[in-house]
């Protein structure tokens, strides 16, 4: 009786059925999320073609320049997401160890001759073929996976109803380590928002709030201080003043 299965006498189901099923990727996929990123790279698209397609100098006289590149990059995030759900949130968990490690080889390899200065950053890797890359967007990536992973693992397990003191703390340590070292590039505005990734996954995880005002006390002094004592080159400054004055 050991080949015996039950599921196979079970009646085959239509491809409809397959999709709409309990158990089905497709009725466990978080449709406004999806919806919502799609949208925005809608958005993006359209922001991208607007502001280039009259440079002539940088699209080489093909208005569409950069909206293809853009194109190409949405379809590679998108086949990344296919991917990842295909995988499992479960083999995925045993795999952000390594993929954890890969990104901050990758954020210190910048540091090597091996990196490229790009509008003042020193932050980009020259793959060839007119691509780059920039290893800290996938440094944000890695430090939400291993923030999860270790927020979550005692509450999962039913140990705990929100991460202990103990937990935050390495999960906050883990997270810092790459943020120092794409500093030290310098890039500042990849480490502003992997600081307001920190916080978003802190609330998430339901850690204490003595964490979340705390991180957002240091971050207002530590701008206040990068401030004052001038830490800031000049093209950095034009980025915040862009805001005021495009």
């Amino acid at each position: 009786m050991s080949g015996f299965s039950v599921s196979r006498y079970a009646p085959k189901r239509s491809a409809w059925g397959r999709l709409t099923a309990r158990d089905s990727v497709v009725r466990r996929l978080d449709w406004p999320l999806l919806g919502s990123a799609i949208a925005l790279s809608l958005i993006g698209s359209a922001l991208v073609y607007s502001a280039t397609r009259g440079r002539d100098a940088l699209t080489h006289g093909d208005p569409y320049y950069f909206l293809l590149r853009h194109a190409l990059n949405t379809g590679i995030g998108f086949a990344l997401m296919v991917g990842t759900i295909w995988l499992g949130h479960r083999t995925l968990r045993g795999a952000v160890p390594i993929l954890y490690g890969l990104s901050v080889l990758l954020v210190l390899a910048v540091l090597t001759p091996l990196g490229a200065t790009v509008n003042g950053a020193h932050a980009w890797i020259i793959i060839g073929g007119g691509f780059s890359l920039q290893p800290s967007e996938f440094t944000k990536i890695t430090i939400i996976l291993v923030m999860a992973m270790i927020l979550a693992a005692r509450v999962d397990a039913g140990d705990q109803v929100h991460p202990d003191h103990r937990t935050v703390a390495k999960a906050l340590g883990l997270a810092l380590l790459p943020m120092v070292i794409v500093m030290g590039m310098p890039d500042l505005g990849s480490v502003m928002v992997m600081a307001v990734i920190v916080l978003g996954v802190l609330l998430a995880s339901g850690a204490s709030n003595r964490w979340i005002f705390g991180l957002l006390g240091a971050g207002v002094a530590g701008a206040v201080a990068v401030w004052q004592l001038g830490l800031l080159d000049d093209y950095q400054i034009a980025r915040f003043a862009a805001f005021a004055n495009p």
